[in-house]
């Protein structure tokens, strides 16, 4: 049994090597390398590990089929010039992972960069409010609005859905009148919006049940 004043040597032993091993981890799980892009939001690390870049929403690629949404296959080489066997700094929110397993952070180039913010600054993505992972929101939502106003990517020739909105102050989300999801939205979160670019101007995302960005163009 170890006694007296050899007991706080050993102590202090253990807790500098556990402070060594959580900062050694810590960093390693930080900086990781891409192996390549999936998409305009998806990245697969070398370590055969996903990660969904929190806070914005790219066109979906159709990997079966190949109908993939307008400006997909741009935001997803968009995303693979920046990231393509590179080494890249990780930063969450509040979640570690989302439904489907991958990994929710903020990515950064070796300059500092936040990508999440690039993306949607050049137009390859719009923002997407995710509570609790919103630490960035208006962050992005700059970018985006400078997008917009520049006509930036998808936001060049973009085919504004006509007439008035319904949005979501919980969830950020806007709908058509008639989308059935309306129905469940509480009075006090009801959100009224005389255009499609007035939603995307205050942030909110569109409701994948009624307004399809499939051929947006």
């Amino acid at each position: 049994m170890i006694k007296g004043p050899k007991i706080l040597v050993y102590l202090a032993v253990v807790g500098l090597l556990l402070w060594a091993f959580q900062a050694l981890g810590g960093q390693a799980e930080r900086w990781v390398v891409v192996q390549k892009a999936v998409d305009g939001d998806t990245l697969r690390l070398q370590d055969g590990r996903s990660v969904r870049l929190v806070g914005i929403d790219a066109p979906e690629i159709d990997h079966e089929n190949g109908d993939h949404q307008h400006m997909a296959l741009e935001a997803s080489r968009f995303l693979s010039k920046l990231t393509n066997g590179k080494r890249i700094r990780l930063e969450k929110d509040q979640s570690d992972h989302d439904r489907y397993g991958r990994i929710l952070a903020y990515a950064f180039d070796s300059n500092g960069q936040m990508l999440n913010q690039l993306i949607v600054a050049n137009g390859f993505a719009h923002v997407l409010y995710l509570s609790p992972d919103v630490k960035a929101h208006e962050t992005l939502l700059g970018a985006q609005r400078q997008a917009m106003t520049n006509k930036q990517g998808k936001w060049q020739n973009f085919n504004w859905e006509q007439g008035a909105f319904v949005g979501n102050a919980r969830s950020k989300r806007f709908h058509q009148p008639e989308c059935p999801s309306v129905r469940q939205i509480a009075s006090k979160s009801k959100v009224l919006f005389e255009s499609e670019r007035e939603a995307f101007w205050a942030g909110y995302a569109p409701c994948r049940r009624c307004l399809s960005l499939q051929k947006k163009s």
